[in-house]
């Protein structure tokens, strides 16, 4: 995964988890935007998976 597709994905997640609000944009349907959706997850992520995330600078 690029930096800017994980600051993207990073930034989605938070926006579910704070405002409740999705916008996505996809090549051949536009944009779709959602309003009042929150986000509940429970991740659970694989050591060698997740010093990759923690040491990314």
């Amino acid at each position: 995964m690029t930096p800017e597709n994980r600051t993207k994905t990073a930034a989605t997640l938070c926006g579910l988890w704070d405002r409740g609000h999705l916008s996505v944009v996809r090549a051949g349907a536009g944009r779709t935007e959602r309003y009042g959706v929150r986000l509940s997850a429970h991740l659970l992520l694989q050591p060698a998976a997740l010093g990759d995330v923690l040491a990314d600078e």
